[in-house]
């Protein structure tokens, strides 16, 4: 029974089994943290909508997603969606086209969201260029 009794005596051996049992319990906190299952998805709660803009002005798309250490691409399609093309730099919830033009109009985008290794692509929705309104002169 050399160094398990009870009590505050301090002898070598029960130093060892206390070292013992502070590693023991460290390990199973470690692991306790630990899981089996995989971090959760991302999920886009709300998706990116169809905008209008006139002629010399931005457009702003958004999205609202969740899931761990979320990241963001927008991309950009000028063929109906038939290809994507990621937009340098446009890396958040929300991304903000470049003043229009009237060849900017028809124009595709989504975002793909990605977290935990797993990605997902929002809904696609188009830009609608608007010719600019002019005000009457006064003459």
């Amino acid at each position: 029974m050399m160094g398990i009794r009870s009590g505050c005596g301090a002898t070598a051996a029960r130093r060892g089994w206390q070292w013992l049992c502070l590693l023991w319990v460290a390990a199973a906190l470690a692991l306790a943290g630990c899981s089996d299952s995989p971090p959760p998805a991302p999920q886009i709660s709300v998706q990116p909508s169809d905008t209008a803009a006139a002629v010399g002005q931005a457009a702003t798309f958004s999205v609202t997603a969740s899931g761990p250490d979320i990241a963001y691409q927008w991309q950009v399609s000028s063929d109906a969606g038939s290809t994507w093309a990621d937009l340098p730099g446009a890396t958040s919830a929300s991304y903000t086209t470049d003043v229009l033009s009237l060849a900017d109009s028809g124009r595709r985008y989504r975002v793909v969201v990605a977290a935990a290794g797993v990605e997902l692509t929002s809904s696609a929705v188009t830009l609608t260029v608007t010719p600019a309104v002019v005000a009457p002169a006064i003459t």
